[in-house]
């Protein structure tokens, strides 16, 4: 496929190439993340009455696409869930399914959580109980039970509600077995490790042409400015400069200096 952009004005924008392409791929994600999706690092799909069996499976079709032809997948997607359609519940582990729940609730939530498992909070404490009532819990937790509690909030969550998308989803995402990273749970928890970015990786990805001392100097601000990015931020910035929001293997990025004469 010849990928191209019709900007906001019907103009044909002028760039071409695989960029284009995971730029494409990035920006409906982002779409499908913001409207047909819950939960804050990792989500899963949510149920919308205006898409049915047809319209799932034709975003599961725009998953294995990328994935084969671009090696882009959409890292927001909770890993287990998908492990889930390809190969079933009983092959996530209990402790993958907590992970994965700590990473689905918001970064408040997930602190206390985290004080919760640790110790360092009272399984009476206020907050969580209110946590546990957004839930729809109904059990009054203790140390005995909380873990257990969670466990089956994880279930309730990132299996039993999307269920329906799995089943969409499952009979055209199996063809992604034959592929190395989607061999096993354990491979698919890799991929979405590698290709999730953080500062290291990206300035490790960095390939300046540095002639003289400012223009070092300037490549020196570009590494702060990106250490100092939040997780979001990162992303963004890799978008803007790869075209994807995930960081591809051995992807190189390219600097050059205008000249200002």
């Amino acid at each position: 496929l010849d990928w191209r952009v019709i900007d906001n004005h019907g103009r044909q924008e002028e760039s071409v190439g695989s960029g284009v392409q995971r730029d494409i791929l990035a920006t409906f994600w982002q779409g499908i993340f913001a409207s047909l999706t819950i939960g804050d690092v990792e989500k899963v799909p949510c149920i919308r009455h205006d898409h049915q069996k047809t319209e799932w499976e034709a975003i599961c079709r725009v998953l294995v696409y990328g994935y084969r032809f671009a090696g882009y997948v959409p890292i927001c997607l909770s890993p287990v869930f998908l492990a889930s359609c390809i190969y079933g519940e009983e092959s996530i582990s209990k402790e993958d399914l907590l992970t994965s729940f700590m990473y689905y609730v918001t970064t408040d939530d997930r602190e206390v959580l985290t004080k919760c498992l640790s110790g360092d909070l009272d399984c009476q404490d206020d907050d969580l109980l209110e946590l546990l009532s957004s839930y729809k819990c109904f059990k009054l937790p203790n140390k005995d039970n909380i873990k257990v509690l969670l466990m089956e909030l994880a279930h309730q969550e990132i299996i039993q509600k999307p269920r329906y998308v799995a089943q969409c989803w499952s009979p055209i995402i199996n063809s992604l077995k034959s592929y190395l990273h989607f061999c096993s749970v354990e491979s698919i928890k890799e991929l979405f490790s590698d290709l999730s970015p953080n500062a290291k990786k990206v300035i490790k990805a960095l390939q300046p042409k540095t002639n003289n001392e400012s223009e070092k100097q300037s490549f020196e601000f570009l590494k702060q400015f990106i250490k100092s990015l939040d997780r979001s931020s990162l992303k963004g910035f890799l978008k803007f400069v790869t075209g994807s929001d995930v960081l591809l293997k051995d992807q190189k990025i390219l600097l050059s200096t205008l000249s200002m004469d």
